[in-house]
């Protein structure tokens, strides 16, 4: 039963029921005078009701708030206590529901317990009393007293009270009649009326605020012609603050349920938004076998919902994927998407992003390039006049509410004024749904005001002033603390990656710091305000906050002072929590912990920023101090072994060996000897002329560097840690080649080693041999390695040794991740084909295939910036 059923209590004579009542506030039930009056009672007495769940409890009938069954035919009853496990029913305006659907429940026989539906017809005046007339044919005597629930507004706006019996000609059989809320309010003062807020603010619109969404139909056309030509996958992108959310889940998915795709009605949709845990989310969301892969979940799931055709994922906002979860966590699932959109089942993905996150979207999820090319949908930039008009004014007209005259027309003109066009850019719909919310909250009555649109300063002075209004009513000690807050809610924005500023929602567990009273009464406050929002997460259980819209990082101008102003501070602080985090997931396993200069530049930042520590983090970075100073001992042994060996090269002759030249020795990989003299090289495509050049004689390493290889350096020399230390840090990887790596990290390791990056020239030289092949190994295009496996990398030694140079076999030259290069002209001659690195951006370029490079083009050479990270590149060193 029904919360909104289980309000509705029966009015009883004896063991009859004779009618309803209904909760409207605390000790307060409603019903019909003449419902009293069936059950033999008068004002002043007690009459007895029946619960849904078979209590009895008696109320008193009020003599002042009793109406004749003649006039208003009201009455209203106290309990002798409050219900403790029951909350009243809300009461809505009755004024302009004509046309509504309303829903009811009543008694029609003693055994009957029903339901009742239909539609508002209006106003009707019967004995110059007025009432809500209705058209329904279950509404029968037995509904006398009942709720009358407004399902657009969802709120009681009446009270069943009569029914009109058929006439002579056997008509208006259907028609009942209502008090109207009004009436109820007016006979007892106390209660409220609260109309519903038909505006979103700035919170996103959902499958049940159908009613109130409009002005969005042209893109919720395009995105049902996008599914029919592509039913198996849509990427809804658009800027921030576009509505993308909004179409699809107040827009697209009613018209999927309403069949506006021949079948749809038959379609069952799940939503998730995936945060940090993607497929922890997908269990939520009903795909219990998603540990198992998510075709098997698919699989499942229309096995259990037999009664559907197609199972429909929406994943929404699917930028935080990119953002917020594990680099190997991204790719597996990213990975599992593509193999269940090629799976043979009837299935839809839909998923919303943020059109800036595109270019990454591109180079994480490649597996998924050709269904973004076929089922891909950019949010119109611009919103028209007529859509602002509809936008504004029929959500009101839905709730019963009225403008003050000119003001809906003012409203839309200043959003217009803004672009200084016909049409306004559609990113300013934030600022115009919060400045419509601002307004119903300071209506009077039901009339939207001029003075209040004045006093907010219109839509685009609305949103700053309300959240510095909050911030300035918190006391000195909460607005520090609500600054520290905001912008650990906010992943800042990072230039090389091509990441914006976003919204990250956190637990609360992970944002109290030391004074945790004080923080958690200053997330309270920021939460009643409606700056922050919060939830459950279903699977921990925990709170979890997040900024109420991205609408505020750019719009109030405080914010994104304190983003700029703290940014060192918020990258660092970014990439300590995300170490914690996987720290922490992988069973703090050592491997995770900051170390080197890393920990150094963590250790110097900490000087001046303890408070912000979370209690995970602070955990985290005591492990890594412990684990540095094992490693600070370990050294020290070391050290003295190296002296000793130093002294045994002494004796045994004249040639000097340090620790370096020991670490050295026993970190870089075998060289294989590439003989001087003339290579053809050139290119792979049939069209292009191979050419002859001279080099002379050099070294090449046999494999790339490993994430083993490249730590010795981290540790005992120059070298810094790669931007993502996932897989360098893992103990099982150690033997895999390192990326995340720019080209000035690649050329800082081999001169640590004696050595320097090859050229281009020299590294097709090593892969194409004298005479000019196009595969390492031969010409016949095998693949090999990952060039087969796509996402995951080999360690440098694990493919048979088939690929030789001269005789020689170098492993992986293109089976496992592209390499740094040092880049020279097609034309060069000897020397010039054979320079180190000088530092200039120019010079930089990336060789060979890999998983993110094509297969055929094993000699390609692309120029790229020195300072550009990727998770497929990686190196080898040469010597002359």
């Amino acid at each position: 039963m029904s919360t909104f059923e289980a309000r509705i209590a029966r009015v009883l004579r004896g063991d009859s029921v004779v009618g309803a009542a209904f909760l409207v506030a605390d000790q307060w039930f409603a019903t019909c005078a003449h419902v009293i009056r069936s059950a033999g009672k008068q004002t002043g007495e007690s009459v007895t009701l029946k619960l849904a769940d078979g209590t009895r409890i008696s109320a008193q009938v009020i003599p002042e708030y009793w109406r004749d069954p003649n006039a208003e035919d009201v009455a209203l009853l106290r309990l002798e206590q409050p219900l403790s496990n029951m909350e009243p029913l809300l009461l809505g305006s009755s004024t302009a529901t004509k046309g509504h659907n309303f829903s009811t429940f009543g008694f029609p026989k003693a055994t009957q317990e029903l339901a009742g539906r239909g539609e508002i017809v209006g106003e009707a005046s019967l004995d110059q009393i007025k009432l809500l007339q209705l058209d329904s044919r279950q509404v029968t005597p037995g509904f006398s007293g009942a709720p009358v629930f407004d399902e657009v507004t969802r709120r009681v706006v009446g009270m069943v009270v009569a029914i009109t019996p058929p006439d002579e000609y056997q008509r208006q059989g259907t028609t009942a009649f209502a008090v109207p809320s009004e009436t109820l309010r007016a006979v007892f003062k106390e209660l409220q009326i609260v109309s519903l807020c038909p505006y979103r603010n700035l919170e996103v619109f959902n499958e049940e605020d159908e009613a109130f969404f409009f002005g969005r139909e042209r893109v919720v056309q395009k995105l049902l012609e996008s599914l029919k030509r592509e039913p198996r996958f849509l990427a809804v992108l658009g800027p921030s603050g576009c509505g993308k959310s909004s179409v699809v889940r107040a827009g697209l998915i009613p018209a999927l349920r309403r069949n506006e795709l021949p079948g749809s009605r038959e379609w069952g949709v799940s939503t998730v938004r995936p945060a940090a845990q993607p497929f922890e989310q997908l269990e939520n969301a009903g795909l219990k076998a998603a540990q198992d892969g998510l075709s098997a979940a698919v699989q499942a799931w229309l096995a259990e919902h037999n009664d559907r055709s197609r199972c429909v994922l929406l994943i929404d906002q699917f930028e935080e994927i990119l953002v917020s979860t594990p680099p190997d966590v991204c790719q597996k699932f990213i990975a599992e998407l593509a193999n269940l959109l090629d799976a043979p089942l009837a299935f839809t993905l839909v998923i919303t992003m943020r059109d800036d996150f595109y270019s990454r979207l591109l180079k994480e999820a490649r597996q998924l390039g050709g269904w973004i090319e076929r089922g891909l949908v950019n949010i119109p930039l611009t919103i028209t006049k007529q859509e602002l008009e509809a936008i504004v004014q029929k959500p009101a007209e839905a709730a019963g509410l009225t403008f003050e005259e000119g003001l809906a027309e003012t409203i839309v003109a200043d959003v217009l004024a803004r672009d200084q066009e016909d049409v306004a850019y559609v990113t300013v719909l934030p600022l115009l749904e919060f400045a419509l919310t601002q307004l119903w909250e300071q209506r009077r009555e039901n009339v939207l005001t001029h003075d209040a649109y004045r006093a907010m300063e219109g839509v685009t002075g609305g949103l700053a002033q309300w959240a510095n209004k909050v911030y300035e009513g918190l006391d000195k000690n909460e607005r520090s603390l609500a600054r520290l807050i905001l912008e650990l809610l906010v992943h800042p924005a990072d230039k090389d990656q091509g990441i914006p500023d976003v919204r990250q929602a956190r637990p609360i567990p992970d944002i109290i710091r030391e004074n945790a009273i004080l923080t958690q009464q200053t997330i309270d406050k920021l939460i009643q305000a409606r700056l922050l929002t919060v939830k459950r997460d279903p699977r921990t259980g925990e709170e979890i906050v997040e900024i109420i819209h991205d609408a505020l990082l750019v719009e109030w101008g405080s914010l994104r002072a304190w983003l700029d102003e703290d940014r060192p501070s918020l990258e660092i602080q970014q990439q300590l929590s995300e170490a914690a985090d996987a720290w922490k997931g992988h069973g703090s396993d050592k491997s995770y912990l900051f170390r080197g200069r890393r920990l150094d530049e963590i250790e110097k930042w900490l000087g001046g920023h303890d408070q912000r520590l979370s209690q995970p983090e602070r955990e985290f970075f005591t492990a890594c101090l412990q684990e540095k100073r094992r490693q600070q001992t370990t050294t020290r042994i070391l050290r003295s072994t190296a002296a000793l060996l130093v002294l045994s090269f002494l004796v045994v002759g004249p040639g000097t060996w340090g620790y370096h030249e020991i670490v050295r020795e026993r970190t870089g990989s075998p060289l294989v000897q590439i003989n001087g003299g003339t290579a053809i090289l050139g290119s792979n495509d049939p069209g292009q002329v191979d050419h002859p050049i001279a080099l002379l004689a050099y070294g090449i390493e046999k494999f790339e560097v490993s994430n083993r290889q490249y730590h010795a350096c981290e540790i005992y020399g120059p070298c810094t840690a790669p931007l993502n230390r996932e897989d360098y840090d893992a103990e099982a990887k150690q033997e895999f080649p390192v990326v995340w790596v720019t080209a000035r990290q690649a050329n800082t390791y081999c001169k640590w080693l004696g050595r320097r990056l090859p050229t281009s020239v020299e590294w097709e030289r090593a892969v194409r041999g004298t005479q000019g092949r196009l595969w390492p190994w031969g010409d016949d295009p095998v693949p090999k390695g990952n060039l087969d496996l796509l996402v995951v990398m080999q360690p440098v030694e694990s493919i048979p040794e088939t690929a030789t140079v001269d005789g020689e076999p170098i492993y992986h030259l293109v089976d496992n991740v592209a390499e740094w290069v040092v880049r020279v002209p097609a034309g060069c001659q000897r020397e010039q084909c054979q320079r180190g690195w000088n530092g200039e951006d120019d010079l930089a370029a990336i060789a060979g295939g890999g998983f993110d490079r094509p297969a055929e083009r094993v000699t390609e050479v692309i120029a790229s910036s020195s300072t550009n990270l990727d998770a497929s590149i990686g190196f080898r060193c040469v010597t002359d």
